[in-house]
């Protein structure tokens, strides 16, 4: 039959309706002719709501039981465009990576015979998933607000809430401060959701990563605003423009950089754009005039050891643990065939809701409160007790055992750490001993690939994510998937850290993207720094963002800066680092190479040139003398100075440096690009003589091959040039 039985839950989009159960799916009510592996393939898609969906994921999917390769996924994929038709572009090939779906989606149910006749969807229960084209804009079009998804409710913070929305009204500048973990984001994220209607112009997330120069906070700023002026201008003028008479919100991260630069950054912005606001997380107080804080203090815990199951529920910090426990278990049920144990707590809010009722034994009860006493009310320390206590039952252990077993682990942990000479006190508080209990559960391949996705620097694309697990794959074991292609095991770890909550997705403007909360990523480099594997896992990192970089500019050339760009600036600045710090200095050149349409991209030019001078400062200084790298760091300055409208003179004398180093390396190559460029100076300042002498120079080199030409860098040096740009390689 080609219409959905009433009640039956219905997917909908284009002129389409999709069923699951049976999979069937119809066009203008008529039936399409489709295996049941592709229609499976197809509820996967679309299920992912405009995520990238691997291929790895789409094997399990199609072929639970049996191995198949890329190209049987291929295979389907093609059937399924071809019943769709001219519709075959809703299913967008993500390149090395799958596929994803690419239309606007309505969930609904079909109506039942006593409901009156009208559409064959009821409306939609949910907001419409929707893929917008990549499309060149004409005004600034700010990055939206962006929250992870499966997020535990709200709970516990109702009244520092209502206290950030009333200051709201009164304050141009509200901080949060309070301890690692105890939900300054989400307090931020959720107050700023509800003001969003109060600035037409925007909410605005801006972060201030450790890996941001200061001198860059103001770059900061306006890449979020997604301003793009003339590269020369001063970047708190370019801010200034893009601000001075929006309504703007911004919710800034500054919780890992020093609160007094970005104190004066802050002030400086409210000083000359009378309408802009903010709501700041921060270590401490920012000290600005005006400025208004809210301490955020540990949840709610019981002060006794024992607590009735009726008054449990009035205990914030036992709420969170077990809505936490409750979604987990959701998402478990949703993504796989749920365990026994977890039979009981099918929907996200049930186990709440027995709490409520009073219907958790007394001996989960008495566990709770043991587990959120020795973590202090700590909000992230309770979600990661939380997600250990959801593994424990998922391997098949019921409530109660999971519980008691975890409280007694806390304890026996705390304890030792207490107790051992020479243990920092700060490896006793409440994140850290939780995510070592956490992690302790993990084998040692799913611990290494969840210590190595610490590298990121902030959002990132799973794409990315699962290149650098397999670059660093490690040797596996017959029981832990020796079989399995590393794209694919890499792509199950990334389902499994996001199950347990140990990873966050995030909707990034249609492009999903993954992060790691910033105090989890912090202790989970330590742990990579401890296990001796830090410097080689950097090393991969790094050594794979030119690739990456490259594959985001085949995206087409975007004016538009989203999320992807924001990404490898962040990276790009860690690896940079990273790389000059040990010595890498070959690679950091590398860097520096590829990523030049990157910061013109993103009109940080300055910067570009600032890094590049650094590392050529470094390189000179080392015991080693390295002309080839000197010479190609000259190059990527000499590009980037006319840019910024460097002096016509010094953009030659840049490029004379790089031929002088190219003769002494005798790399042809590099002698050309030199000459090239030092020509089309001369041409388009207009002294065609001296460009004449010039390319009869280059015309010399051409016949002499190999031999270093006679002309002398010296006798352009009085050649006048321009400020426009050199011919690029």
């Amino acid at each position: 039959m080609s219409s959905p039985r009433p009640g039956e839950m219905v997917i909908a989009f284009s002129r389409y309706t999709l069923t699951q159960n049976p999979p069937r799916l119809v066009a203008d009510d008529s039936p399409v002719e489709l295996g049941a592996r592709a229609l499976e393939l197809l509820l996967a898609l679309v299920e992912a709501g405009g995520r990238p969906v691997a291929r790895a994921e789409l094997c399990r999917r199609g072929w639970p039981d049996l191995a198949v390769d890329a190209n049987t996924v291929q295979a389907q994929i093609s059937t399924l465009r071809r019943a769709l038709g001219d519709d075959r572009d809703l299913i967008v090939t993500v390149p090395g990576f799958g596929y994803r779906f690419a239309a606007e989606v309505h969930t609904g149910s079909a109506p039942r015979p006593s409901e009156a006749t009208g559409p064959a969807l009821q409306p939609p229960t949910e907001p419409p998933i929707h893929i917008p084209p990549r499309t060149a804009q004409t005004s600034p079009r700010t990055m939206r607000l962006r929250t992870p998804l499966h997020l535990t409710p709200f709970i516990g913070r109702h009244a520092e809430l209502s206290e950030v929305l009333g200051l709201a009204s009164i304050a141009r500048v509200i901080t949060l401060v309070g301890a690692t973990g105890t939900g300054k984001s989400r307090i931020a994220h959720e107050a700023a959701r509800r003001l969003a209607a109060q600035f037409p112009d925007g909410v605005v997330p801006v972060s201030l990563a450790a890996q941001t120069p200061r001198e860059g906070f103001a770059d900061a700023f306006a890449l979020a605003l997604n301003l793009a002026p003339p590269l020369a201008r001063a970047s708190f003028e370019r801010l200034l423009d893009g601000v001075r008479t929006r309504r703007v919100l911004f919710v800034v991260d500054c919780g890992a950089t020093g609160g007094e630069p970005a104190a004066r950054m802050i002030a400086a912005l409210l000083a000359e754009a009378p309408e802009v606001r903010a709501i700041v997380t921060a270590a401490a107080p920012l000290g600005l005039d005006g400025e208004e804080v809210v301490t955020l203090y540990p949840l709610r815990t019981p002060d006794d050891t024992q607590v009735s199951t009726a008054l449990a529920a009035e205990h914030d910090a036992l709420r969170l643990l077990f809505a936490r426990l409750g979604t987990l278990f959701a998402r478990r049920a949703r993504l796989r065939e749920k365990p026994r144990a977890l039979a009981r707590w099918t929907g996200s809010a049930a186990l709440l809701a027995a709490l409520d009722a009073g219907e958790i034994s007394q001996d989960v009860i008495d566990a709770a409160v043991r587990i959120a006493q020795q973590l202090d009310g700590v909000p992230l320390a309770l979600e990661l007790a939380a997600a250990s206590i959801d593994d424990s039952m998922n391997a098949g252990e019921t409530l109660d055992t999971a519980m008691t077993g975890y409280a007694r682990r806390l304890a026996g942990l705390i304890d030792a750490r207490i107790d051992a000479p020479g243990v920092p006190r700060s490896l006793s508080a409440p994140v850290p001993v939780a995510l070592d209990l956490h992690i302790a559960r993990l084998d040692p391949f799913a611990r290494k690939h969840f210590l190595l996705l610490s590298l990121f620097a902030g959002e990132f694309p799973r794409c990315a994510a699962i290149g650098l697990l397999t670059a660093c794959e490690l040797p596996m074991s017959a029981s832990e998937g020796g079989g399995v292609r590393g794209e694919a095991l890499a792509d199950r770890r990334l389902d499994e850290f996001v199950e347990a909550g140990l990873i966050e997705e995030i909707d990034s403007d249609g492009q999903w993207m993954l992060q790691m909360r910033r105090p989890i990523r912090e202790l989970a480099r330590d742990m990579l720094t401890d296990s001796g594997e830090f410097d080689r896992a950097a090393l991969a990192h790094a050594g794979g963002l030119p690739i990456r970089i490259a594959a985001h500019r085949k995206r087409g050339e975007h004016k538009v800066i989203d999320v992807l760009d924001l990404s490898d600036l962040d990276d790009l600045r860690a690896a940079l680092a990273w790389a000059v710090k040990a010595g890498r200095f070959e690679l950091a050149v590398t860097l520096l190479e590829c990523s030049a349409p990157l910061w013109r991209l993103l009109s940080l030019v300055h910067e570009h040139l600032r890094r590049a001078r650094a590392v050529l400062a470094q390189l000179t200084a080392s015991a080693t003398p390295r002309r080839r790298d000197e010479m190609r760091l000259h190059a990527v300055i000499a590009e980037a100075l006319p840019l910024v409208e460097t002096p016509a003179d010094q953009v030659i004398a840049a490029w004379n440096e790089v031929y002088q180093l190219a003769n002494a390396c005798a790399d042809s190559a590099f002698r050309e690009r030199a000459i090239i460029a030092l020509i089309a100076c001369c041409n388009e300042a207009g002294d065609a003589g001296r460009a004449a002498e010039l390319k009869a120079v280059h015309e010399g080199m051409i016949h002499a091959g190999s031999a270093p030409p006679t002309y002398r860098p010296d006798d352009a040096a009085d050649a006048p040039g321009v400020a426009g740009n050199a011919t690029e390689r």
